[in-house]
């Protein structure tokens, strides 16, 4: 019988994956000690399917499904209940059950509550005691052992569902019922003892490292926001008294707007408030301003299509405008235009985001936290707001959007049980301006930074791989050997 290492990705625990580990090379042991399988419908009494019906606040039965096994316990209290003729799919210690579909896992009634049964979607596995321990099949199920065999069973690479017949031919390292016992109980010999500890203290260290590297991803995402923070208060770069003022910048900006509204390129907004004393948040170097993002951007949102229009009409389009919603638009700044959604270049009553504009999600859980700059002209959704710079850098626009400080206004300003702040309220929010010429330095230098952060990010990544690598390698000996 072989053992195979199989990277089990739906295990989340170290704990979990420790007990599956220790079980492996439990059942390793027993199999060169008495070389000895047998097929576990020559071992149990019986298998049997769950009861079919719905899951009620109160009943007469506690009714324990799928969802109620939570890492290996169930929490009784708030198994749900049901009615009906129950008593056949009645549960009691030392059964086990074990999920149909989806990770396989199973759980070893040991406290169940009188009138427990289970679900149809479940399967009861029910030992025959004079030959098998429930506790001792229990541990086969949680090793590799086990995955290598439901594996096998699989059409694809992935667990699926199993049944009763595919489970009584599953073959079970045998040893008599009292090393059973002696098992149960954690009492080994001494070589099995060095090599659990071997391993145990090899993925000690490994839990070590990915903590570590936890901690240094977290360092490296405060890294970033304090580069943005620095660039937006005007310590990231030297200032040059050289540089044309941002009062001046400020003064062309509007110019270039009364042109834009001119052309009819742009609407004329409502003045927006001045700002008060109590509103700046910290002092500006000399040659800077506070402005609202509404005096020097274009801010607007975008259109909404219903599902059913987007199929009939815009979708599968030869040309047009891509068509971009919030799900398009990525927490990383990345953004995916081939949505297969296009809006027709002639059709006048879509907005349009301009390339090197910035995208911001306005409403619902990714508010304030999904920000991109766009390579090209789209059209997109009325949860994004599109802030296009005039005059002013749009890079540096964009690492502002980014910083705590915008966030810090951004999600104040939220409010309504969805979530959201308006295009209104956007408009509104400060702006330190810097001369441009000095926007062009911050730009450069926060570039340089965060390639150097990216290759930190990929160092780490590498380290991680490695780490991941490595436990393979050193489980694949210890099971395959």
């Amino acid at each position: 019988m072989k053992i195979n290492f199989i990277p089990l990705t739906f295990i989340k625990s170290q704990e979990d994956l420790n007990f599956q580990i220790r079980n492996t090379l439990i059942m390793k042991k027993i199999l060169e000690k008495f070389s000895d399988e047998k097929e576990l419908k020559e071992l149990l009494k019986k298998t049997q399917y769950g009861f079919t019906t719905s899951a009620k606040k109160e009943g007469r039965y506690k009714f324990l499904r799928i969802t109620d096994l939570k890492n290996g316990k169930v929490d009784w209290e708030n198994v749900p209940s049901c009615d009906g003729d129950c008593n056949n799919y009645l549960l009691k210690g030392g059964d086990i059950v074990i999920a149909r579909t989806g990770n396989n896992k199973s759980f070893l009634i040991k406290d169940v509550p009188n009138n427990a049964i289970f679900a149809s979607y479940l399967i009861k596995l029910e030992v025959n005691r004079k030959v098998l321990l429930p506790e001792y099949l229990y541990m086969f199920l949680n090793s590799y052992l086990f995955w290598s065999q439901v594996l096998k069973m699989q059409t694809g690479t992935t667990l699926s569902n199993v049944n009763g017949e595919k489970l009584k031919k599953l073959r079970i390292p045998y040893c008599p019922i009292k090393e059973q016992e002696r098992i149960v109980k954690g009492n080994f010999d001494k070589n099995l003892k060095e090599v659990i500890k071997k391993v145990e203290d090899f993925l000690i260290s490994k839990e070590k490292l990915a903590l570590n590297s936890q901690k240094d991803h977290e360092l490296l995402k405060k890294l970033k926001q304090s580069i943005l923070q620095e660039a937006v208060q005007g310590k990231l770069v030297p200032q040059d008294p050289k540089d044309e003022p941002a009062s001046e910048l400020l003064k062309k900006i509007k110019r270039e707007k009364e042109k834009l509204i001119k052309e009819g390129k742009i609407k004329k907004q409502k003045p927006l408030p001045q700002i008060e004393e109590d509103e700046i948040p910290y002092k500006l170097p000399k040659g800077w301003v506070w402005v609202r993002l509404g005096d020097i951007t274009e801010v607007y949102t975008g259109n909404s299509i219903s599902k059913s229009i987007k199929e009939t009409k815009y979708t599968n389009l030869p040309e047009g405008y891509n068509y971009i919603s919030t799900k398009d638009v990525k927490f990383n700044g990345l953004v995916n235009y081939e949505t297969g959604v296009k809006i027709p270049f002639n059709e006048k009553k879509f907005k349009i985001a301009k390339s090197n504009s910035t995208l911001i999600c306005i409403e619902g859980g990714s508010a304030g936290k999904k920000i991109a700059k766009i390579n090209e002209d789209v059209c997109f959704g009325n949860k994004l707001c599109s802030i296009s710079s005039i005059v002013t850098n749009c890079d540096y626009t964009l690492f502002y959007i980014n910083s705590p400080v915008f966030k810090s206004f951004f999600f104040v300003k939220m409010n309504g049980i969805i979530g959201g702040v308006g295009v209104n309220k956007i408009k509104s929010l400060l702006f330190p301006l810097p001369p441009l010429a000095e926007q062009k330095r911050i730009v450069a230098k926060v570039d340089e930074l965060m390639k150097y952060c990216d290759k930190l990010e990929e160092k780490i990544k590498q380290n991680k791989e490695y780490s991941e690598k490595l436990m393979g390698a050193v489980l694949r000996e210890s099971f395959e050997k």
